[in-house]
């Protein structure tokens, strides 16, 4: 019977097979990242994405990956540079050019965003957040150069050009936006919206001034920096005129008090 079959096996040795050995390092796909991207969710997709790669190479033992630190600062330079399109400035929607920008201002910087609510928002500045972190993190390990120093300027300025643009956007409540005649996305405006926003446009409360970055610094700086790639040249031009494209939309000056910080 079936408890004699069971004895006889406890009873014999039976050889387990050799040893499996755990694999020494978790797989790190860099190349999962989006070859391109569309719409605001697929930015968000990606930049949880980065932020998880990032997390995983800081991990990483520098006796199984001597090169964490570089990686790391190739895939920001990545992201920031080439794969994530830079938000456009209120300028650059008006005649003649009316350009449109599907991602982070789909209805114009003005409008609300369809796609973006107040808890995304906290959570993409938080993202965007954390990856600056790892990205200085990485570059404070590594040799300086001339070169180096432009790829650091332009990536920040990157992510700074993001976190203003995210914090001035419109929030709405959640919900699927539906479609008007014309294509435009509309959805409900946020009741609570954020009060750095608010102070950020200049609306709110009575007597707030709109407030922005001023970047003579960064202007600066970029008449001398070594791009190294064609990329951190368009980038570093995409910073200059959305800082200063929203600089001259709201009507504040370079030194005054209406600026929140010289870069």
């Amino acid at each position: 019977d079936f408890t004699l079959f069971f004895e006889r096996l406890l009873r014999e040795q039976r050889s387990p097979g050799q040893k499996v050995g755990v694999p020494m390092l978790v797989p790190i796909d860099l190349l999962a990242l989006p070859e391109r991207i569309d719409d605001l969710e697929g930015a968000v997709r990606a930049l949880r994405l980065a932020e998880e790669l990032c997390a995983k190479l800081c991990f990483v033992g520098y006796e199984r990956c001597k090169f964490s630190n570089f990686l790391r600062v190739g895939l920001l330079q990545h992201v920031f540079t080439e794969l994530l399109p830079l938000p456009l400035g209120p300028v650059a929607e008006r005649p003649p050019l009316s350009l449109t920008d599907p991602i982070w201002a789909p209805n114009g910087s003005e409008g609300i965003h369809p796609q973006l609510t107040r808890g995304g928002q906290f959570e993409l500045l938080h993202v965007l957040s954390r990856l600056a972190e790892h990205f200085v993190c990485a570059v404070c390990s590594l040799k300086e150069s001339k070169g180096f120093d432009g790829v650091k300027i332009v990536v920040l300025g990157a992510i700074a050009a993001i976190s203003d643009r995210v914090l001035r956007t419109r929030t709405v409540v959640p919900g699927i936006p539906q479609g008007k005649g014309d294509g435009a996305l509309q959805a409900e405006p946020e009741p609570d919206p954020s009060a750095v926003s608010e102070l950020l446009n200049g609306v709110g409360r009575k007597g707030w001034r709109p407030l922005a970055v001023d970047p003579t610094s960064f202007l600066r700086q970029s008449e001398t920096i070594e791009a190294t790639t064609p990329e951190i040249g368009v980038a570093s031009t995409a910073v200059a005129s959305y800082f200063l494209e929203v600089q001259s939309a709201i009507g504040v000056q370079s030194g005054k008090d209406e600026t929140l910080f010289d870069w």
